[in-house]
């Protein structure tokens, strides 16, 4: 895989696995490869994709030319799909978004009586643990 460390796109493996979960939010990166290459997988922008036009065939992004594809959206395209709050057992659960004692990204949602919740991960990266509290809500049936 190459990642280019200026492109905050959330890795290969949550790339697929929020495709495979229905992300369909536009995103300026992309994770890419072509088909029948042994090339590894690239980050770029949209624009750095060969041909960007794609399609949607068995939940794998692919391009009519040949290429996967798979949208890896940055912190502020996830943040902006995430709700304020969710409803769990009747009770409003709000979005905290923060850094531990480790310097790693959390992202929960609790309710004000300290009962209810939903934990995320903690995370080196906000852009990782915001994409897998995003696949944690889909799963969950949250959103």
């Amino acid at each position: 895989m190459t990642q280019d460390k200026t492109i905050r796109g959330v890795s290969l493996e949550l790339a697929q696995k929020m495709a495979k979960l229905g992300w369909v939010y536009k995103t300026e990166r992309y994770w890419w490869k072509v088909v029948q290459d042994k090339e590894e997988w690239r980050l770029t922008y949209k624009d750095e994709v060969p041909v960007a036009y794609f399609v949607e065939e068995h939940k794998t992004v692919i391009n009519k030319r040949g290429f996967y594809c798979y949208p890896a959206p940055d912190a502020i395209e996830i943040g902006e799909e995430l709700p304020a709050y969710i409803i769990l057992n009747d009770y409003e659960c709000n979005l905290y978004i923060g850094l531990t004692p480790n310097n790693d990204w959390y992202v929960h949602y609790h309710s004000y009586n300290g009962k209810e919740g939903a934990s995320g991960h903690d995370e080196e990266n906000m852009t990782e643990a915001l994409g897998k509290m995003w696949c944690y809500l889909k799963e969950s049936k949250l959103i």
